[in-house]
């Protein structure tokens, strides 16, 4: 009889490999963000940026990430000491040197945009600007001037940036409210006509980066007063400037708007006719302010006495 022998199995097909392995353990996950020390080379370029120059407003800065490999580009420093960088936004940088914002703006791009960041910055350009001086009162256009860091700052030429007094403007009583000085409620009167007219320089005085000049209205370009009294924010006497429409509107913003308990729809003024007799006018001011209803407005007169009245109840 013949024996069977049993068929040995055919080999097992060989596995290829493939092409698509996964990747090795020892290569990071990309999701995670690896913590490192600044190498030398970003040591050594920190180390050479300005500590000693505080940046302050007007100032130009060049500002550069190493790691992007990109032009440095120009920045300033805004009034209020700021700089807006790119991805980060606004950063106070004033007082500030460069290697300290620099480090900092290294800091905050780590957070959320790079893993390491080496922040180049350097100062352009000074700025030309040591601060503010503002003006206010009857000039043409009052606000703040800039304070120039090489020239000597008058109260005339300080006048003059702010587009020169106005009609009606008192040159001989223009007042400085000295900022810096060490009496914080010093004051000095300039005669304007004696110090520019007269040539009295010695009478222009110097100005400071934060001083204040104010150009008061002349006594005789003062049309008429009206008397505020009542629920209202400063009661007393106003002045109606000459060539001026006066409203009740602008009289109660001047005198710092109603008081908490205030009758705004009932609010009185008290003339005299020109045949003597007194007659009262009641304006709903509610109509005036909040529906702007103009044509409810009514333009006071010199001697008019306002009244605000309290309301009965207040919810």
């Amino acid at each position: 009889m013949m024996s069977l022998r049993p068929v040995a199995k055919p080999p097992a097909p060989t596995k290829q490999k493939s092409t698509v392995s996964a990747l090795p353990s020892i290569v990071p996950d990309i999701r995670q963000k690896p913590l490192r020390p600044l190498d030398n080379l970003s040591k050594n370029l920190l180390d050479r940026l300005d500590d000693r120059t505080p940046l302050q407003r007007g100032d130009e800065i060049t500002y550069r990430v190493l790691e992007d490999r990109d032009q440095a580009v120009n920045l300033k420093v805004t009034d209020t000491g700021d700089v807006d960088f790119p991805l980060v936004g606004r950063v106070k940088v004033a007082s500030k040197t460069c290697r300290q914002v620099a480090v900092e703006m290294g800091e905050l791009l780590k957070e959320d945009y790079y893993y390491q960041a080496t922040v180049l910055l350097e100062l352009k350009a000074l700025s030309k600007i040591d601060g503010k001086v503002y003006v206010y009162g009857q000039v043409a256009n009052p606000g703040t001037i800039d304070f120039p860091t090489d020239e000597v700052l008058t109260v005339s030429k300080a006048i003059v940036k702010a587009g020169n007094i106005k009609e009606g403007g008192d040159r001989t009583k223009v007042t400085v409210f000295l900022k810096n000085d060490k009496d914080p409620d010093r004051q000095i009167v300039v005669n304007l006509e004696r110090a520019v007219d007269e040539g009295r320089t010695d009478e222009d005085v110097v100005l400071k980066p934060e001083d204040s000049v104010m150009v008061p209205i002349s006594p005789t370009f003062i049309k008429g007063r009206v008397y505020f009294y009542g629920q209202i924010g400063s009661p007393g006497v106003q002045e109606i400037p000459t060539g001026e429409v006066y409203t009740l509107s602008k009289a109660i913003l001047r005198a710092g708007g109603f008081a908490g308990f205030a009758d705004k729809r009932k609010v009185k003024i008290f003339r005299q006719a020109p045949d003597g007799k007194q007659v009262t006018i009641i304006v709903d001011m509610v109509d005036v302010f909040d529906k702007g209803r103009t044509d409810k407005d009514v333009k006071l007169m010199p001697g008019d006495y306002i009244q605000v009245p309290q309301r009965l109840v207040n919810f």
